[in-house]
């Protein structure tokens, strides 16, 4: 078996790509670029797999593909079972856990997370307000689709020489960099562009070139330049410079930033193989050792810190921070001296490791399942103190008609816990009492913990003549169906929908909320940015020029409110907030010119499932005032939200047929936000161009 000669300055490279990608998980502002950690790892993996692979058939005449793939096997199979189990932890104590974990698990599994995540609709931006914990494994899919094909490539194009291969690969990762320009201009979702294996292959194939140069016997070539160390310092402060300005959406990455990233890494690498001052500063051991702790780092790190969160620590700011590095390392530290590194070492056949890869992978699926509650257990007959023939029907026996509505008071009477995919009629199939369920947390709501001043602004979809531009502004629930709008207009040709919806943000701006425990919860500037020309978010709708303003943004307006110029707190129905609001909103209207504007009036919920509102004890009178103070806002149209959905003024978890639509008690899931879409919102937004009457359910 061929072995590359261990380099720490690797390690070192690996450890600072791994800290960045840490860090800027965790949310430290300043790093607003630390995603392309990925783009590090990326090229490092291509560099030292394509080296593998050249020593062996330089040596050899020949690659051992089986070979190759059964250590690929085991060096990345073992972990992944111990992520699964944290993910079903994390399915577990969350009150609503995401409906799609199990098909998250099975393509994390199956190294097809990428693909996976694209077709179910999942975006990068929803690792900040709408994660799934597996979300981060879709560079991992796309590294090991690398794996599989690239050898067989390199087999067939050595054996024509080493020029004719790297030919290839340039040719490959030019293709690549075209293909992702062309879909950035042509329309692509950031999403597409951001998860597409062949649209970040090329990232993968620089450090392949790089190896294509370098590679000689065992090792790498000795590089006599001065440059060398030059350009690699030059090279060190590109990369330290993107990651602190680049941000994710950025449409300089999807042009061919993240190729000129992995350019720029390369540079450093062929400086780090090289003796002298860059090899020895990447060599010191704290980064070394982080980097040999990079894998299980990153693979535990997202599930690690959907777990310890402010509220589950007791801790914010920089001892959350430090709190949630400690694990991810304690838990890569042991993962990979008990679990990985004997199994590495091992000589376990290609079929042994795949059907413990098998094994493994079916029961972290499994788990997963028994966390999120899609798979239940059957449960024991219950016991009972009562005489057989008593147990049987005879007089003073519950009949089974009473059982069910004993059942039923005991589910409405118990803290919820609301697990999408469940079956529903599990309970009402036994005589036995309601299963008793964890009481609900005492935590925020995601929409309210994550920072809108951090909350990434889109990128500005393109649209041709004649589509109907559609902006969509508010909460989270305006996030919901701007989602909806957006999956419904792909439908079509004639309409272009653009997500500028920042959960936890109401459009009323300034002063602060108070919650139902009496903490208090700031109304940042940015939730503003309509009236700031300044911001980015400002630009972004000034460049898409919309035609309709879609608006939904009740929900955030029901707390109670106090501004620095009111004398104590308001709340809606009273004064002097309600003659604010209307002020407010009349701003909003004002500010965004001449298109059309519809707003969506606050529909109900199960306030007692939404912690946010729980005690609250006048929701409901809350909803009507914020609803009335929306209906003098003049120069608008009004659509009736709250009468579609909760019929009767009920509220209701099925929406346009789909069961499970408000998982949460609030908000929409994907599928019913698609399906209100194109039953509903979408027609009633094509009307805008006709007609501005007041719309009813």
């Amino acid at each position: 078996m061929t072995r590359l000669p261990r380099t720490p300055a690797l390690d070192g490279i690996r450890g600072l790509a791994v800290a960045g990608v840490l860090l800027f998980h965790a949310g430290v502002g300043w790093l607003i670029g630390g995603h392309l950690g990925v783009t590090v790892f990326f090229a490092l993996s291509g560099f030292l797999i394509t080296s593998l692979l050249l020593s062996e058939h330089e040596g050899s005449g020949r690659v051992d593909l089986r070979q190759f793939w059964a250590r690929r096997a085991k060096r990345l199979v073992p972990a992944l079972p111990v992520a699964l189990l944290l993910v079903a932890a994390v399915a577990a104590w969350t009150p609503n856990p995401a409906s799609h974990l199990i098909q998250d698990s099975v393509a994390t599994m199956t190294w097809s997370a990428n693909w996976w995540f694209l077709a179910s609709g999942q975006t990068y931006a929803d690792l900040f307000h709408d994660p799934s914990p597996l979300q981060h494994t879709w560079s991992l899919a796309v590294e090991e689709q690398f794996y599989v094909l690239f050898p067989l490539l390199l087999v067939f194009l050595a054996r024509k020489g080493r020029a004719a291969l790297g030919v290839g690969i340039a040719a490959l990762l030019v293709l690549s960099v075209g293909i992702g320009a062309w879909l950035s201009l042509h329309g692509a979702t950031s999403a597409r562009l951001h998860f597409g294996t062949d649209t970040r292959i090329a990232e993968i194939l620089a450090g392949a070139g790089l190896a294509v140069l370098l590679q000689q016997g065992r090792g790498w070539r000795r590089l006599s330049s001065p440059l060398v160390p030059a350009v690699g310092v030059v090279a060190g402060a590109f990369l330290v410079w993107s990651m602190v300005t680049v941000q994710d959406d950025s449409r300089y990455l999807q042009r061919g930033g993240w190729a000129l990233t992995s350019v720029a890494t390369c540079f450093l690498l062929a400086a780090a193989v090289q003796p002298g001052r860059i090899a020895t500063a990447l060599s010191a051991w704290p980064l070394v050792r982080l980097g040999q702790l990079s894998y299980g780092a990153y693979l535990f790190h997202w599930p690690l810190y959907l777990l310890i969160t402010k509220d589950s620590a007791g801790v914010d700011g920089p001892m959350l921070l430090l709190t949630r590095l400690t694990a991810v390392l304690l838990l890569a530290e042991v993962s990979l001296r008990v679990l990985e590194l004997p199994v590495r070492h091992s000589r376990l056949s290609l079929g042994g490791g795949l059907g413990t890869w098998a094994v493994a992978g079916t029961a972290g699926v499994v788990a997963v399942g028994l966390g999120t509650g899609a798979i239940v257990l059957p449960s024991l007959p219950p016991a009972t103190n009562l005489p057989a023939a008593e147990a049987q029907g005879l007089p003073g026996a519950a009949q089974p008609q009473q059982q069910q509505q004993l059942v039923g008071a005991a589910r409405q009477s118990a803290p919820r816990r609301v697990v999408v995919q469940a079956p529903r009629a599990m309970a009402a199939r036994t005589a036995a009492p309601a299963p008793k369920h964890r009481e609900t947390r005492q935590a925020l709501p995601p929409a309210f913990t994550t920072d809108p001043d951090k909350y990434p602004v889109p990128p500005v979809p393109p649209s041709q003549p004649g589509q109907l531009r559609v902006l969509v502004i508010g909460d989270s629930l305006a996030d919901n169906l701007a989602q909806g709008l957006i999956q419904w207009s792909n439908t079509r040709s004639d309409v272009v929908v653009y997500d500028l919806a920042i959960p936890g943000c109401p459009l009323s701006r300034g002063g602060e909320r108070r919650f139902t425990d009496g903490r208090l919860f700031p109304v940042k500037k940015s939730c503003g940015w309509w009236a700031d020309h300044s911001t980015k978010r400002w630009q972004a709708m000034h460049q898409f020029s919309p035609q309709v303003v879609v608006s939904e943004d009740g929900v955030n307006e029901l707390f109670d409110r106090r501004l620095s110029s009111w004398s104590d707190w308001s709340s809606p129905g009273g004064n002097p907030f309600d003659d604010w609001l209307i002020g407010e909103y009349g701003n909003v209207v004002r500010s965004f010119g001449g298109a059309s504007q519809l707003m969506l009036n606050t529909p109900c919920a199960d306030w007692q499932r939404y912690w946010a509102f729980a005690s609250v004890p006048d929701m409901d009178e809350r909803v009507m005032a914020v609803n009335n103070d929306q209906g003098q806002v003049p120069d608008i149209t009004r659509a009736d939200l709250r009468g579609r959905i909760c019929p009767g003024g009920q509220y209701s978890d099925t929406v346009e047929g789909q069961p499970d639509g408000r998982p949460d008690g609030l908000h929409l899931s994907p599928q019913a936000s698609f399906a209100l879409a194109r039953d509903w919102l979408g027609p009633q937004v094509l009307l805008m161009q006709k007609s501005t009457k007041i719309l009813g359910s």
